[in-house]
């Protein structure tokens, strides 16, 4: 009966022991579970502050590229204006070089007309000194420089000046010889000072 009771006693014992080892084992369970839950809310909160902060760069630098667009393209429209003004700018006065060109073409024109003029009514003796004129607007003339449109003019009214001076030197020769060479002259004068005009008025015009 002795040993049944410390028998008894022993398995009770035992189970107690057992009971308090599942009880430690569950609780020891129990706690690593917290703490794993605890770590997987601590690296969701991390993973979070990290997702706002790489969201808030994100925005930054989307920010930040489309200010730099806008400054670019504010460059390049600057840039655009500028040209466009300085092609209008060259384009006003390439047309104000030409106008001049024009003006001064037509100002030798027009004393070479009044000195022509003068010249046809002067007297044979008296003739030289309206050559010695006529010479030195058609040397004036010859040092011009003129535009790619106007230099044809130029190159008629030249030959239409050297007919001119041909034609009052055979005058002042008084040969009847040198009649027919004053009328060729004199029909060249009025071809080529025609064409000149017509190719200065189509000059202006293209202005």
């Amino acid at each position: 009966m002795k040993y049944l009771l410390v028998g008894i006693l022993v398995v009770i014992i035992g189970a107690f022991y057992l009971m308090s080892e599942s009880n430690k084992a569950d609780a020891e369970r129990l706690k690593q579970a917290e703490i794993a839950h605890q770590q997987k809310l601590e690296q969701q909160k991390l993973e979070a502050i990290q997702y706002e902060k790489d969201a808030e760069l994100k925005r930054l630098q989307a920010e930040k590229a489309k200010a730099l667009k806008a400054e670019q393209d504010k460059l390049n429209s600057q840039k655009q204006t500028q040209a466009f003004e300085q092609q209008q700018q060259a384009k006003l006065k390439e047309i104000q070089l030409k106008k001049d060109m024009l003006q001064k073409y037509m100002d030798i024109s027009n004393n070479w007309s009044r000195a022509d003029l003068i010249a046809g009514s002067t007297a044979r003796v008296a003739l030289g000194n309206q050559v010695t004129e006529l010479r030195k607007i058609r040397e004036n003339l010859q040092k011009e420089k003129f535009y790619d449109c106007l230099e044809p003019a130029k190159k008629d009214l030249l030959e239409a000046m050297d007919s001119a001076i041909f034609n009052y030197v055979y005058f002042m020769q008084n040969d009847i010889a040198l009649w027919k060479k004053q009328k060729e002259e004199k029909i060249n004068y009025y071809n080529k000072l025609a064409s000149s005009l017509e190719i200065y008025t189509a000059c202006k015009q293209a202005l």
